[in-house]
């Protein structure tokens, strides 16, 4: 087992404190990563179905907001920027440490796929156009730098995507759910 570093990591952290707390779920992430303990791992930072709770309502103490955060996305879209802002540096903190982890000859981000997305494309709740960052994979077969749209003709199912993943760490499988092959815009 590596060595590895939790000076910091707060386990009694409170959820009243959002970047702390965010930043614990990703540090756990990581040190599960790095210890090898698992190369699979899912965060829900936000509930779609709790906007009562205060447990999910990170951005009553984020912004200041009076009000579910679920709300936000509908009638305030000057905070909804800011409280996307507010999650990607959240995101990019936990890419950043995976960028700076050596593993094998390259990093530890290049050698894990990090999927970042919403459970909703907008306001609308509609279930078409998603907006999903790809990163890190590099050692896996996986480019960036692109902006893909996949709508129209070009329509491909999400699951695709994680077919590409499946694929990508040799997981012999044909299909996962309505795939239609692998994503091959994003595969080097």
């Amino acid at each position: 087992m590596p060595n590895v570093n939790s000076k910091g990591l707060n386990l009694e952290v409170s959820h009243k404190d959002p970047g702390e707390y965010t930043r614990c779920m990703y540090d756990l992430l990581y040190l599960a990563f790095q210890t090898d303990s698992t190369r699979f791992a899912t965060l829900m930072l936000e509930s779609e179905h709790s906007s009562g709770s205060e447990m999910w309502n990170y951005a009553n103490y984020v912004l200041g907001y009076k009000g579910a955060t679920h709300d936000i996305a509908h009638k305030r879209p000057t905070e909804s920027g800011k409280w996307d802002n507010w999650r990607a540096k959240q995101h990019a903190y936990f890419l950043e440490r995976l960028r700076k982890t050596p593993e094998g000859d390259s990093n530890m981000l290049d050698q894990t796929v990090v999927v970042w997305g919403s459970a909703h494309p907008h306001a609308s709740h509609s279930t078409k156009n998603y907006p999903i960052q790809v990163a890190g994979g590099n050692a896996l077969g996986f480019k960036h730098g692109n902006l893909h749209s996949f709508e129209g003709e070009k329509k491909v199912p999400l699951t695709n995507l994680f077919l590409s993943m499946l694929h990508a760490v040799d997981t012999p499988t044909n299909k996962f759910a309505d795939s239609t092959g692998e994503m091959t815009e994003i595969k080097s």
